[in-house]
């Protein structure tokens, strides 16, 4: 297991509202990217898009 830290935008009606970043521990970027989007699922006001997503 390592650690990813995951750059992300939260989005509102098609706006970015903040850029925020967390820590994720997973096997692959890809691991990292699904466990954080299941963590964070859209809703009807926000909805997340990853920036980045880079190994420590």
């Amino acid at each position: 297991m390592a650690r990813f830290q995951i750059t992300f935008q939260k989005v509102q009606n098609g706006k970015i509202v903040s850029t925020a970043g967390t820590s994720v521990e997973a096997n692959s970027i890809m691991e990292a990217k699904n466990k954080f989007m299941s963590n964070h699922l859209p809703t009807n006001t926000y909805s997340y898009k990853i920036v980045s997503c880079v190994k420590k």
